[in-house]
């Protein structure tokens, strides 16, 4: 009977050591993020692209056509190749923006609208890219976290993330791919959803879509791939804030990275 109770004793301790040593770990935050894409190389800390906003090109080409017509090639080719270089610094969390080059005499009636279209260029520039940041630059659990400040909840993986300003909560299934999302920023409750596809050993962003009590937001991401190089070609934004909406797609050109 002992060397029975003894065998039993000793099967039941292997078992339970089996069951600990077979059961899933929790990720870390590091590892999350790892699932994702990152714009930035690793090792590279800057970069600088090219933006051209779409739904600026045709009511530009109303002010162009007539510049060409009286003559005015160089004002009209401006025009036509206006865009801005967008350079990030993530050491020292820097955006400029610096629009191409269009120059109008202050004598010209072009004068006064062309401030607006500086400071409408800059400004979509650089709020767009405040908006995807966050998915592609930042991570989306960019504060330290430790494993048990990560709740597994069944096939989901659910994230508590603090901030001082923000308290948001992501819920992870679908093997990464979907992203739900709720909590408040600055005190005003959000939600929303994100979607990512796989590519490779990545997973890419394609989706964002939030909504608060005063805003809604829409983005999509496209990508064009150079042999192991995945860069986002488009990103189109979507925002309504009621009783108006805006829309905007970003088209990127010449990435460079440092």
């Amino acid at each position: 009977m002992i060397k029975k109770l003894s065998y039993f004793t000793t099967l039941l301790g292997l078992l339970i050591i089996t069951s600990c040593s077979t059961q899933k770990a929790l990720p870390t935050a590091e590892f999350v993020n790892s699932r994702y894409y990152n714009l930035l190389p690793k090792g590279k800390s800057k970069l600088s692209v090219n933006i051209t906003i779409k739904e600026l090109k045709e009511p530009l080409n109303q002010i162009i056509n007539p510049l060409y017509a009286k003559g005015d090639s160089l004002l009209a080719k401006q025009l036509s190749d206006l865009h801005v270089t967008l350079a990030y610094d993530k050491t020292i969390d820097s955006v400029t923006i610096l629009l191409s080059p269009f120059d109008v005499y202050e004598s010209s009636a072009l004068f006064e609208g062309s401030k607006n279209i500086k400071s409408g260029y800059h400004d979509m520039a650089l709020g767009a890219f405040m908006q995807f940041r966050s998915l592609l630059i930042d991570g989306l659990l960019s504060t330290k976290k430790s494993e048990n400040e990560i709740i597994s909840e069944s096939d989901k993986i659910s994230v508590d993330v603090l901030k001082e300003d923000s308290q948001i909560k992501y819920t992870f299934c679908n093997d990464y791919k979907e992203v739900t999302m709720s909590g408040s920023i600055n005190n005003q409750k959000i939600s929303g959803l994100i979607k990512a596809k796989a590519l490779g050993d990545k997973l890419l962003f394609e989706y964002q879509e939030f909504s608060t009590p005063l805003v809604k937001g829409i983005m999509n991401i496209s990508y064009s791939q150079e042999g192991n190089t995945i860069l986002p070609s488009e990103i189109v934004i979507k925002n309504e804030i009621k009783p108006a909406s805006v829309e905007m797609t970003m088209i990127f050109s010449e990435w460079k990275f440092e």
